[in-house]
C-alpha cells in the first residue's frame, strides 16, 4: 500500500513537472478553448478531461485582457498565480465546475461580478477579500470544509449570495459578516447541511435571509444574527440538539419560522426575534421533540407571534406538564400576554393521535393521562432526562434578569409564577 501510495505521488509530480516544463513558451489559447481563437478571446473554456493538470501564468492575464468570461473545470489541479489577474479588468463573469479539489485564492479575479462554483468535491475558500466587484456568488452541490474569518469583508456590492446542496463543516466566527451594504443582498441556504455555525459566524444587514430544506446540527449563542429589510424565512429545515438559547437574532418587516423540524426547541430561541412593525411573527406548523414548554411560554411573548399548527411530542415529563396545571390551580396568574389559551387550543401532539394540547391538559388535570403507568412507559430518553428540572432552574434566572425584559407588574407576576410552579414541583402535588 505504501508503495503504491509513494507511486501516486511520484506520477502526480511527473505530470505536473511535465505539465509545466511543456506550457513554459504557450498560449492560453494553446491548452483551453478560446472564442474567437487566440485574437483576443471574449471566451475561455479551459476543460481538464485529458490532462487534469492546469497551470496558469501571469503571462495569461494578457490574453484574458479582453475575455468576458472563463470557465475551467474537470480538473484535478489548478494552479494560479500569486497575484492572480489584475490587467483582466474584462473579466467579468467565472465559472468553476466538476473538480475534485479547488482551492479559491483570494483576489485572483479582481473584477470579477459573477462567481459560479459548481460541482466540487472538495471545496478551499480563503475569502472574497480585494474582490470588491463581486455581485452574484453561486456555490451548488459542493462541499466546503469552512468558512474562514472575515470572507466576506470586501463584499461591498454583493447583490445575491446562494448556497445550494452545500455541505459545511464550519461556519466560524466572524466569517459572514456583511454590514453597511448599500445594496442589501439576499442571502440563501437551500439544501445545506451545516455542522456547526460558531458564536456570530452569520452577521448580515441584508434585504432577505433564508434557510430552506437545510439541517443544521449546532448554533451557538447569537450564531446568526439578520437585519433584514424584506423577510426572514426559515423553512422546511431540521435543527439538531445543539441549538442553543438565543441563537437566533433576528429584525425584519417579515419573519417566517414554519415547516421546521426542531430535535430541542430553546426556551429563548424567540427572545430576540422581532418585527418592525406590528404585525405578528410567523412560527407555524413546526416538529418540536422536546421543548421546556411553561419557559418556552413563559419567555417568548407568544402575544406577538402566530404561534399555530405546530406539533409537540406530548410526554408526561415536568418539562411538558408543569405549566398545565397553574392556571387551573392559580387562577388569574397567567395574564394574556402569555397567550397561553390560544396556545393549547392551537397546537397538538405529534403523538396521542394529534390530540390538541387542550385535551392533553383536560385529561392531565383529570388524571387520565400521566398516571403512574404513563410514567413508568416513559421512554428511557424523557424519564430520565437530565434536562427535566431545566424549567426550575430557567425560572429562577429569569426572576433575577426580569425588568430588563417586561414591566416590574409583569415581572412580579412571573415571579410568583416561578415560585408556585417550584413548591409544586416541591411538593410533587401533580
Amino acid at each position: 500500500m505504501l508503495g503504491a501510495n509513494f507511486c501516486c505521488v511520484i506520477g502526480f509530480f511527473a505530470v505536473f513537472f511535465i505539465q509545466n516544463s511543456s506550457t513554459q513558451n504557450r498560449n492560453l489559447c494553446d491548452i483551453c478553448e478560446c472564442i474567437p481563437s487566440y485574437a483576443e478571446p471574449s471566451y475561455v473554456n479551459c476543460n481538464c478531461k485529458k490532462s487534469k493538470v492546469l497551470i496558469l501564468k501571469d503571462e495569461d492575464g494578457e490574453t484574458l485582457a479582453n475575455t468576458k468570461m472563463l470557465n475551467i473545470s474537470t480538473c484535478n489541479f489548478v494552479s494560479f498565480p500569486p497575484n492572480g489577474f489584475p490587467k483582466s479588468k474584462k473579466l467579468k463573469s467565472v465559472q468553476i465546475k466538476l473538480m475534485k479539489l479547488f482551492h479559491l485564492n483570494s483576489g485572483v479575479f479582481p473584477y470579477a461580478v459573477n462567481l459560479n462554483v459548481e460541482d466540487v468535491d472538495e471545496l478551499i475558500v480563503d475569502g472574497f477579500q480585494g474582490q470588491s466587484n463581486l455581485a452574484n456568488i453561486e456555490i451548488r452541490n459542493s462541499v466546503l470544509s469552512e468558512l474562514a474569518e472575515d470572507s466576506f469583508r470586501d463584499a461591498k456590492n454583493l447583490e445575491k449570495l446562494s448556497f445550494q446542496n452545500v455541505t459545511i463543516g464550519n461556519i466560524t466566527s466572524g466569517s459572514l459578516v456583511i454590514s453597511s451594504n448599500n445594496t442589501k443582498p439576499w442571502i440563501k441556504f437551500a439544501n445545506c447541511k451545516i455542522d456547526d455555525i460558531q458564536s456570530d459566524g452569520i452577521s448580515l444587514q441584508v434585504s432577505k435571509f433564508e434557510i430552506v430544506d437545510s439541517s443544521i446540527n449546532v448554533i451557538r449563542a447569537t450564531g446568526i444574527t439578520v437585519i433584514a429589510n424584506d423577510s426572514i424565512d426559515i423553512i422546511r429545515s431540521t435543527f439538531g440538539a445543539g441549538i442553543s438559547p438565543e441563537s437566533f437574532q433576528f429584525k425584519s418587516n417579515k419573519i417566517n419560522i414554519v415547516y421546521n423540524d426542531f430535535e430541542s426547541l430553546p426556551s429563548l430561541l424567540l427572545k430576540n426575534v422581532e418585527l418592525t412593525n406590528d404585525k405578528k411573527i410567523n412560527f407555524m406548523n413546526n416538529l418540536i421533540h422536546d421543548v421546556d414548554l411553561g419557559g418556552f411560554i413563559l419567555n417568548s411573548r407568544l402575544d406577538k407571534i402566530y404561534f399555530v399548527k405546530n406539533k409537540i411530542m406530548c410526554d408526561c415529563t415536568p418539562r411538558k406538564t408543569s405549566i398545565l396545571k397553574v392556571k387551573e390551580v392559580f387562577p388569574g396568574l397567567l395574564n394574556d400576554e402569555t397567550n397561553f389559551d390560544a396556545i393549547i387550543e392551537h397546537n397538538s401532539c405529534k403523538n396521542y393521535n394529534g390530540m390538541h394540547l387542550s385535551e392533553f391538559r383536560r385529561k392531565f388535570l383529570a388524571r387520565i393521562l400521566c398516571n403512574d403507568t404513563d410514567v413508568d412507559a416513559l421512554p428511557s430518553s424523557f424519564a430520565n432526562s437530565s434536562e427535566q428540572n431545566d424549567f426550575s432552574t430557567l425560572l429562577g434566572n429569569n426572576t433575577r434578569n426580569e425588568a430588563t425584559l417586561t414591566s416590574d407588574s409583569y415581572a412580579a407576576a412571573k415571579f410568583s409564577i416561578f415560585t408556585i410552579l417550584i413548591c409544586i414541583c416541591a411538593a410533587n402535588i401533580f
